[in-house]
């Protein structure tokens, strides 16, 4: 039964990515798990989005739209959505993606297995559905980010679910408890690196972050971060 499952709340931030909300509404939309809520937060959109979301999708009853009067950033922006979500679970999801049917299915599976797990990816494939984006990440020796397998095609050397340092802030699942306790994303972080930094403390924390390889979400990669200037993007990062 749908009651059963518990309720996932799915945020999807938008900032005038219009161009890819038609893939990333429908495929989500067409999502085999039953018990779940898509709350589109818009960052002050200027490429007609909204009218998109309304015109296209308004009708589902799944789906409602949060405009904000201004572009608050990806931290901000998600923080905005999570703070509305009724779900058990809350899924922070890109604009720039495409969901298999079962991704959700098997995120929550994850989570459900296991009360010390705090939050989750999914295996992040490029739209050419064969080359990974990321597989989990984790912090080098310098202190910097990186992606688990980013470039490498697809060939199962990380089909195995494991915990990783950082779930990925493009499709991250986390479970709302812990996400009230140990605060919501960093508003600081603007953009980049505040998955790593609310990971980081979901761990302090005592829980893991898992890598869920039986998940899949399609990733274009920085659809929307592209409307920055260069300069802004080096100082966050």
């Amino acid at each position: 039964m749908d009651s059963m499952r518990p309720l996932v709340s799915i945020i999807v931030l938008n900032y005038n990515g219009m161009k890819f909300l038609p893939g990333c509404l429908s495929t989500l939309l067409n999502t085999s798990y039953p018990n779940f809520e898509i709350i589109v937060v818009d960052n002050s959109s200027k490429d007609g989005s909204v009218d998109l979301i309304k015109r296209s999708f308004g009708s589902s009853p799944r789906l409602t739209v949060q405009q904000n009067e201004r572009n608050f950033g990806f931290a901000e922006g998600n923080n905005i959505g999570a703070r509305l979500a009724n779900g058990k679970y809350i899924v922070f999801l890109n604009v720039d993606t495409q969901t298999d049917s079962e991704w959700l299915t098997k995120l929550v599976e994850v989570m459900e297995s296991d009360e010390s797990i705090g939050a989750a990816q999914n295996k992040l494939l490029l739209f050419d559905h064969s080359t990974i984006d990321s597989t989990g990440d984790f912090i080098n020796f310098y202190g910097r980010g990186w992606m688990r397998g980013y470039g490498e095609q697809d060939k199962g050397r990380y089909n195995k679910a494991d915990e990783v340092f950082s779930a990925r802030g493009a499709a991250m699942i986390v479970k709302k408890q812990v996400l009230e306790e140990v605060g919501y994303f960093d508003p600081a972080f603007f953009m980049v690196c505040e998955d790593i930094d609310l990971s980081w403390r979901i761990r302090l924390r005592g829980c893991k972050v898992m890598f869920v390889p039986k998940s899949i979400v399609y990733h274009f990669g920085s659809g929307t971060r592209k409307e920055f200037q260069r300069p802004a993007q080096s100082y966050y990062q």
